[in-house]
């Protein structure tokens, strides 16, 4: 043990005896603090099964449970994590790490949910920023956007292998919707407000429509037969006609339509529109609005962005990026009924009816990144942290004793929450 231990094991003796007693103090939660599990009885929360919350900040997969909010796992993944997909079993998630403009991403981490780990990391190859990805409906294929390569990208993930990479033919190429047979795939395209149709079995463009400006989220209703598109910048929503390409209605949306997924009896579509802070509900076949839902956390208003719709249709999750937080709302009454927390930045979300048991077991780590996992984000199988746990410690420190240094107490934090491998990870890291 390198000469940092011994500093830490004095201040964490007498970090103990303050946090106990500051532990014991009687504080109001804060109006922007997140709840965990829920802001509301548990019971009142979502249907049983896990969500896969991507933190695009911290770089990592989060596996909450959908019923309680209690994080069953902590996952490193890629480089700044946008979209993830649920394979049709439900057993795996597919994350794109899309990265940075200036350092795109280039890969895909397969996660097995059941044994709550990444299994296997997917390189593209010179296909980069991958966003927008889904599975085919043998369980075995994926598709996925390239936005830098404007390109869709068919991936056989069971082997690991890039299949093909189809070009669209236009900027921006950035969320995509698969046919419930698997033969096409439709792309919106930011540059020039387009949708795409590309046919993947003979791999080319099969038609391109007019959406909106920034163009930007797409759901493909579950017959097939409409493609709504949210434009960021005309704060509309456009249903395409897959047959003909054309758009057959312009749908007024709140500020910034973000994204757009169907319940799966494809009678309501749901629309996130994080400038103004609420879910659009609209009836599907009469194109009309249905309700609005406005979605926060503790009184502070939400900006919804990736959004998640149950299995049973009965319930919509949306993350919220500023507030680090999941929201839970009842499509049947309009109304939010829990609030999950999240890691730094939660972006792209998706919903598996599997069930994870909360059971001791560590959570392995990508090979891509170990240094990270050592420090942390996903070392800490055992502790099952919940939302603010790890937050939680670090502020109790900073108000027990005095700490020079906020990195300083969010890393012992990091230890108390975790169960005491992180110290001895540190102390020999450092």
């Amino acid at each position: 043990m390198n000469g940092f231990a011994s500093p830490v094991l004095s201040l964490l003796a007498a970090a103990v005896l303050g946090i106990a007693a500051a532990s014991r103090a009687t504080r109001s939660p804060a109006a922007d603090e997140p709840s965990t599990p829920a802001s509301v009885d548990a019971a009142q929360g979502g249907p049983s099964g896990t969500l896969v919350v991507l933190n695009k900040d911290e770089s990592t997969a989060w596996l909450i449970d959908a019923a309680t909010g209690e994080a069953r796992a902590k996952l490193a993944t890629g480089a700044h994590p946008h979209e993830v997909a649920v394979s049709p079993d439900g057993r795996r998630a597919l994350v794109a790490n899309y990265g940075l403009r200036s350092t795109p991403g280039h890969t895909l981490s397969v996660i097995d949910l059941a044994a709550k780990r990444v299994v296997a990391t997917i390189d593209l190859g010179a296909n980069r920023l991958p966003h927008g990805v889904a599975w085919l409906p043998d369980g075995r294929r994926a598709v996925v956007t390239a936005e830098m390569d404007r390109a869709v990208v068919l991936v056989d993930v069971d082997s690991g292998r890039v299949a093909a990479a189809i070009p669209t033919g236009h900027d921006g190429s950035h969320m995509l919707a698969v046919q419930a047979d698997g033969r096409r795939v439709y792309t919106v395209n930011g540059g020039d407000g387009t949708a795409t149709a590309i046919d993947l079995e003979r791999r080319v463009v099969a038609g391109t429509g007019t959406a909106g400006e920034g163009a930007e989220g797409v759901a493909l209703s579950p017959d097939g037969r409409e493609l709504w598109v949210g434009n960021r910048d005309d704060n509309t929503v456009t249903v395409i006609d897959t047959r003909t390409m054309t758009a057959v209605a312009t749908l007024p949306s709140a500020r910034t339509p973000f994204r757009v997924a169907f319940t799966p009896d494809g009678r309501r579509a749901v629309v996130a529109n994080p400038a103004s802070g609420e879910l659009r509900v609209f009836d599907a076949a009469a194109r009309r609005l249905e309700r609005a839902i406005v979605t926060g956390v503790r009184g502070r208003r939400g900006s919804p962005l990736g959004i998640a719709v149950s299995r049973d249709g009965a319930y919509v999750f949306a993350t919220h990026g500023t507030l680090s937080a999941v929201t839970v709302a009842s499509l049947a009454t309009g109304e939010a009924v829990a609030s999950y927390s999240t890691g730094s930045g939660p972006d792209g979300i998706a919903f598996s009816p599997l069930v994870i048991p909360e059971r001791a077991g560590r959570t392995a780590c990508p090979s891509e990144s170990p240094s990270r996992c050592s420090r942390g984000p996903c070392s800490s199988g055992r502790s099952r942290i919940s939302g603010e746990a790890e937050h939680g410690w670090s502020a109790r420190l900073r108000l027990a004793v005095p700490v020079a240094s906020v990195a300083a107490a969010d890393r012992i934090g990091a230890y108390l929450a975790s169960g005491g491998e992180f110290l001895d990870n540190f102390a020999r890291s450092s």
